[in-house]
């Protein structure tokens, strides 16, 4: 009987024990990931789940998954090789572009489906080495599929040389829909901005921060923050500016709390540098779902997602007085707020993508990703312009 290997950073252990405890999803569409696995240990002699993202020692979940931790950090991926090795499953699900990973896959003639959330830049000579030999890990006959999270991001691995002919863009499925919630005719007297994600100056918290303060000298400006400020990077920029009155750190939420906090703020903010390696994040899909108008910034992987004016606002990415200037433009121009919020229902149906996570997985372990279904659903299927 055939075996199944999932490689990824997400710990599935901790998704597990927190979801059959009666604990929200964290992440969009966790609960459905966990569920899919454990759907699969009937179907299979092993189904196993390896977290490389911390280490402990592998335990068999009252669900039939097993799970191990094995922290690349501690000595790259040479331990999960050997794991491979041990194991010896017959198909792996790969959810990061581990090179290390690719390569013995391949050589050993392993299936393999490389499921990406990831976008690739070529800015630099190093990172253009780095893509050029992943690109051809990806070539190799033995995988005959990517996967990579929405369009944008599936288009930055043909820019890096992978054949687009069998990358293919995937989402998660959608419980909710822009519908569910009401439209919005302008902001709150004394307005809420939302922020939600990795705590880091790449992602743009800290330029939020500059860009509240600046608010904050005309006018009272909420600004909420979710996520883990485990370094307290917030906490201590935060000191001494005018914006350490007016923000309020809401640590780590479910995502069902995300969401909530979203539909109440008067502006969500995904304020990414071009630096983080973007795939399409969630806050921007949950934005456009709150109906709560969204300011993002230039960041290539949100071009022709949010069209400036329209479904959203854009912003110069790295500069606060732009993030300060289109929240004032925002907050004071009620006609503005309105069509905004109005247009987000057709952005979020307009992103639409043909192939379920789940469903991608399901066709590359049934062994049914041929010819007709790639071309029917590759990036080069879809005729929306991506640069």
């Amino acid at each position: 009987m055939d075996s199944l290997l999932f490689i990824q950073y997400g710990d599935y252990r901790e998704a597990y024990f927190n979801l059959s405890q009666g604990g929200q999803q964290k992440y969009y569409a966790q609960k459905h990931s966990v569920d899919y696995v454990s759907s699969l240990v009937n179907r299979y002699s092993q189904v196993k789940v390896i977290c490389v993202a911390k280490y402990y020692e592998e335990e068999k979940l009252s669900n039939g998954v097993i799970v191990e931790g094995i922290d690349v950090r501690d000595g790259g991926f040479s331990a999960v090789i050997k794991a491979i090795y041990s194991m010896s499953p017959t198909y792996i699900v790969l959810r990061t572009p581990s090179r290390e990973i690719l390569n013995y896959a391949n050589r050993k003639s392993i299936k393999m489906l490389p499921i990406l959330a990831d976008s690739f830049d070529n800015n630099s000579i190093k990172q253009r080495i780095k893509n050029w030999l992943l690109s051809r890990l990806l070539n190799n006959n033995n995988i005959n599929c990517i996967g990579n999270h929405n369009l944008n991001a599936s288009s930055s691995l043909t820019d890096i040389g992978v054949n687009g002919e069998k990358v293919i863009p995937w989402d998660w499925p959608h419980e909710k829909k822009p519908e569910h919630f009401p439209e919005k005719t302008h902001a709150s007297l004394t307005p809420k901005i939302f922020y939600a994600g990795q705590i880091s100056k790449a992602k743009g918290v800290l330029d939020l921060i500059d860009a509240v303060s600046i608010l904050s000298v005309d006018s009272p400006v909420i600004l909420q923050i979710a996520g883990n400020d485990k370094d307290s990077i917030v906490k201590k920029y935060l000191h001494d500016k005018p914006a350490e009155k007016n923000t309020e750190l809401l640590g780590m939420l479910s995502q069902p709390e995300v969401l909530s906090r979203m539909a109440s703020a008067d502006i969500v903010v995904v304020p990414s540098r071009h630096e983080y390696p973007e795939g399409l994040p969630m806050t921007i899909y949950e934005g456009l779902l709150s109906r709560t108008p969204i300011i993002v910034s230039d960041h290539k992987m949100f071009k022709n997602k949010v069209v400036d004016g329209e479904s959203g606002l854009i912003f110069k990415a790295g500069d606060p007085l732009s993030l300060a200037n289109k929240c004032q433009l925002l907050l004071s121009n009620p006609e503005l707020y309105s069509q905004i919020s109005k247009n987000s229902a057709a952005a979020w149906h307009a992103m639409s993508i043909k192939v379920e996570w789940s469903e991608l997985v399901e066709r590359f372990l049934n062994n049914e990703i041929n010819a007709s279904f790639l071309e029917s659903n590759s990036i080069l299927s879809y005729s929306e312009p991506v640069d």
